[in-house]
């Protein structure tokens, strides 16, 4: 059975991608459904081409040990390691040149070189394996699915039908006439090679799948579950994560949550790396607002598949859901990287620095080369111009507004802080005369005290002198008579005459005595004016 490669179509998701819907002029947006599964089986996947084993000989061919040796290298081709892929090439080249006529040897070698990465050894390889052997249908598988790959859809359908041409009982190539088919939108003509499929291989979950994807892609989802069922009942059926994962998307599409959940949820679990059981379940959950759990699920879609556009888009809206905004312009940036020919990208971008980063003039940017690419959403687009305009111009005036308001406030400040400062100095002039003025007062107190102090001083003094008895007054001092004339003047000795004091009259304070002075005795005639008795 084949191995098919875990891939994912882009998916276009435009703006919010299940985040909450607003209106234009909030900077909302579209959101467009997500690309159902179209991997692990499905029509519409890129398998892997798997190793052909070499049929057992027959009895005649017993002695012929190829088979055995082929068998023997399909483990190292089959392994997920480049080493080992190679020494599978150098091993199947090195029995071509001993086996030159074997097809299968050349089929395998295709394969090599194509896991290896060289599609035009591997095409040369494939068409080889033709030319020798016509009816090896998986040559032609090989080479539809490299068309395919290439997105030459048209191509690949001529190889697949080539295929079921040469084998026509081969399944795998009918598989991939369905996906191809259904991938030209060719819908009708899907089902009826599927139909076909199923009368060859009745118990193909991968025919199933394709047959449910084209009734999905038509909007008959009854049929399309009806499919799906019937695949899982098939053994291991259960345990096909594609199956759960392409149900779940179908009841989603019915509006059947609860059981779109469940069955996702089933996919992530039975493959946790399984990219659209990943994306499918992530877009359940960005429509809860579940964004947590989103960015979760997106991440390990994105580590898996990391050149995948769509991934990119849903994890971009994903991160704008929990606020990690550069994230988010990271993830749109890479988007656009990946496919610059798509213009969604542009799209959430304008929503993005419109309605978060408030960065108007980008924003419209982004929404006019949205527009100049091709972008289908023009009357949204030019909704979103408008309100993004409109939100600038209400933006820019209230800034011009407060940018007023704020010269206005300044300049009151300003002479708030002028007549502060004047009313500061004035009332320092106010306190410096009060100062002085109290300082004159106090002096003028100071001295008026000490007036006062020394009126009242004198005062008592006065009272004090006029309430003390004077003192008897001295007697005048006795003279001598004058000598008479003498020869010759002799030496005048005078001797000191003793003054005798009368002691003072007592007072008596009970009843005061009226002092009486007695006169002092008279001096002798003469004596007084002329000591020496001249007159």
């Amino acid at each position: 059975m084949m191995r098919w490669t875990v891939t994912l179509a882009a998916l276009a998701m435009l703006s919010t991608g299940g985040c909450k819907k607003k209106t234009p002029e909030s900077g909302g947006g579209a959101v467009e459904t997500p690309a159902p599964d179209t991997t692990d089986g499905s029509a519409s996947a890129d398998p892997e081409p798997e190793p052909a084993p070499v049929p057992k000989p027959t009895k005649a061919e017993a002695n012929r040990p190829l088979h055995e040796q082929v068998n023997d290298i399909l483990p190292l081709l089959d392994a997920a390691d480049v080493a080992k892929n190679r020494q599978a090439l150098d091993q199947l080249e090195a029995l071509k040149s001993s086996h030159p006529e074997a097809a299968i040897l050349d089929l395998n070698i295709g394969v090599a070189q194509q896991k290896l990465g060289n599609l035009r050894a591997a095409k040369d390889a494939y068409t080889t394996a033709l030319s020798k052997d016509p009816t090896l249908g998986h040559a032609h598988l090989y080479l539809g699915m490299m068309k395919e790959e290439a997105g030459d859809n048209a191509g690949a359908e001529a190889h697949y039908r080539a295929g079921i041409a040469a084998d026509p009982e081969n399944v795998d190539v009918r598989v991939g006439l369905v996906s191809t088919l259904r991938k030209q939108g060719k819908l009708d003509a899907a089902i009826s090679e599927a139909q076909l499929a199923l009368k060859i291989n009745a118990h193909s979950a991968e025919i199933y799948n394709d047959v449910g994807l084209a009734y999905l892609e038509r909007g008959e989802y009854l049929l399309a579950k009806f499919m799906y069922q019937k695949a899982l009942a098939l053994p291991d059926g259960e345990q096909k994560a594609f199956l759960h994962a392409n149900l779940g998307w179908t009841y989603y599409k019915q509006g059947k949550i609860p059981q779109a959940t469940f069955r996702l949820k089933k996919a992530v679990e039975l493959d946790p790396e399984y990219v659209p059981g990943l994306v499918y379940l992530a877009r359940v959950y960005m429509e809860d607002h579940n964004y947590n759990d989103t960015v979760d699920l997106l991440e390990r879609a994105a580590k898996k598949a990391p050149e995948n556009h769509g991934v990119q888009m849903n994890l971009g809206v994903a991160y704008r859901g929990v606020d990690r905004f550069e994230d988010a312009k990271k993830a749109y940036q890479k988007a656009l990287t990946l496919d610059p020919t798509n213009p969604d990208p542009h799209f959430n971008l304008g929503v993005l620095y419109g309605d978060y980063f408030k960065d108007y003039d980008a924003a419209i940017a982004s929404f006019n080369t949205y527009k100049s690419t091709g972008g289908k959403k023009l009357a949204l687009a030019d909704e979103y111009i408008a309100a993004v305009e409109k939100e600038k111009k209400i933006v820019e005036g209230r800034k011009k507004a407060e940018e007023r308001a704020k010269k206005r406030d300044a300049e009151r400040k300003e002479r708030e802080r002028l007549a502060a400062e004047e009313a500061e100095k004035q009332k320092k002039a106010e306190d410096a005369a009060k100062a002085a003025e109290a300082a004159a007062a106090k002096e003028a107190e100071e001295q008026k005290k000490a007036e006062e102090a020394a009126a009242a001083a004198a005062a008592k003094a006065a009272e004090e002198a006029a309430n003390t008895p004077a003192p008897a007054p001295a007697p005048e001092p006795e003279v001598a008579p004058a000598p008479g004339p003498a020869p010759a003047p002799a030496p005048v000795v005078e001797e000191p005459v003793p003054v005798v004091e009368e002691p003072p009259v007592p007072v008596v304070e009970e009843q005061p005595v009226p002092v009486v002075e007695e006169p002092s005795p008279a001096p002798a005639p003469g004596s007084q004016d002329n000591p020496w008795g001249e007159q």
